[in-house]
């Protein structure tokens, strides 16, 4: 909380006597109203985002329409096998449904443990297997090129700039709707990502809470140069002025974009230029639309099909590759580990990028860092059927595998 000391202490008496009042009779507590306690504690103790929150709300009015009157002493595993067996036999949920439930009422229990008000949280004692997650499919390399080209041969604005920008660098949608041109550093070739605008329509931290540097490829940078210049003109006529601050995929009034209305846009995008398609299932006798097909999600992993299509073994650079383009979370769901299924091309030994002059991978690149994976890996999306060769910033050296041959002209 904000206040003086003395604020705190009141409110931190007034905390007490709440817990007091509320388990004085800890027999009579039932688990919805434990699971909303649980809520309240971790929206004032953890720095979570609204809607992860708005998440357990949901899970919570689930845990009130099955477990309604249920206290917290007589929740046991026989119960909870016989709620979850009428749950997937009786009502149709899904597998991935009671897993979602439990992983929250097991997170209710917990705090009903460390209260003393039970011995044991029984939801960890429930078998419930953990639902596969759905594979994402990526962009084969002739649909990524053709997308690309599509792209470059429209009209320019900022829906179609996050998208290239997904497809060149592997940004998030948040990423690419947060960036300015504050972050873009046309001179050293890389943009810096460091907010993302998320759908309650707020600048964040990124996923992983880790901003990074991105070198991006000269087409890349042609494109954003005539984007910015566009975009300057527009506002001009209208009596703005650009400024860093401006998004670089704005929206027509120029500010940051919604993410849900561009969705709904990217959808009806990808159906256009044939990745994607809009079906009606009937279902209980309405016909329902809905998109099948690439989502953008989809685009950030494209950049790994470039890159083995360029014969450029993504596991070699598998830290430089985890670190910039796809920080996730846990190494073992990188593009790497999917390499066999992007591409016919087979992979070839490439050299790791070196450290740059702070000392780690993608970071703060320097002049000598400009002809790296980011221009190798792009050069199949901007020079269609061009032979790939990289040239050395040391008079004229060609790089075969990372390593200086003869000198002499391509």
């Amino acid at each position: 909380m904000h206040g003086t000391k003395s604020n705190a202490r009141r409110a931190l008496e007034e905390y007490r006597r709440e817990l007091e009042e509320g388990f004085a009779n800890p027999e009579n507590l039932t688990v919805p109203e434990l699971g909303w306690r649980w809520h309240e504690q971790r929206k004032l103790l953890k720095d979570l985002s609204p809607l992860t929150h708005a998440t357990d709300e949901c899970e919570l009015r689930k845990v009130e329409r099955w477990f309604g009157g249920i206290l917290v002493s007589d929740l046991s595993l026989s119960l909870l096998n016989m709620v979850y067996s009428s749950m997937r036999e009786d009502h149709g949920v899904s597998q991935r449904g009671v897993h979602r439930l439990n992983a929250v009422l097991s997170q209710v229990m917990d705090l009903a443990v460390k209260e003393h008000l039970v011995k044991h949280n029984p939801c960890r004692d429930v078998d419930v297997s953990r639902p596969r997650a759905a594979e994402r499919t990526p962009l084969t390399l002739n649909e990524a090129i053709a997308l690309c080209q599509a792209l470059r041969s429209e009209g320019f604005d900022g829906r179609r700039v996050a998208v290239w920008l997904a497809l060149a660098t592997g940004v998030r949608r948040g990423e690419a709707l947060g960036l300015t041109w504050r972050y873009v550093d046309f001179e050293n070739r890389r943009i810096y990502i460091k907010y993302q605008y998320t759908r309650d329509k707020k600048l964040r931290e990124t996923k992983n809470k880790r901003s990074r540097w991105i070198a991006v490829d000269d087409g890349t940078v042609a494109y954003l140069r005539i984007w910015r210049a566009v975009q300057a003109r527009r506002m001009q006529v209208q009596g703005l002025a650009q400024a860093p601050d401006t998004p670089v995929c704005s929206d027509d009034a120029f500010g940051l974009h919604d993410p849900d209305n561009f969705s709904a846009w990217q959808r009806g995008y990808f159906v256009e230029h044939g990745l994607g398609r809009i079906e009606e299932p009937e279902e209980g006798g309405r016909k329902r639309r809905r998109y099948v097909g690439y989502d953008f999600h989809e685009l950030r992993h494209a950049q790994a099909t470039f890159l083995i299509g360029n014969g450029i073994d993504v596991t070699a650079n598998l830290r430089f590759t985890v670190q910039t383009n796809w920080p996730h979370r846990s190494r073992q769901r990188t593009p790497a580990d999917r390499a066999n299924a992007l591409s016919p091309f087979p992979p070839t030994a490439y050299a790791r990028p070196r450290p740059t002059a702070g000392g780690r991978y993608g970071e703060k690149p320097d002049r000598r860092d400009e002809h790296d994976e980011g221009e190798r890996c792009q050069a199949e999306l901007h020079r269609p059927g061009a032979e790939v060769r990289r040239r050395s910033p040391h008079r004229g050296q060609i790089l075969e595998r990372g390593r200086p041959a003869a000198a002499g002209r391509p």
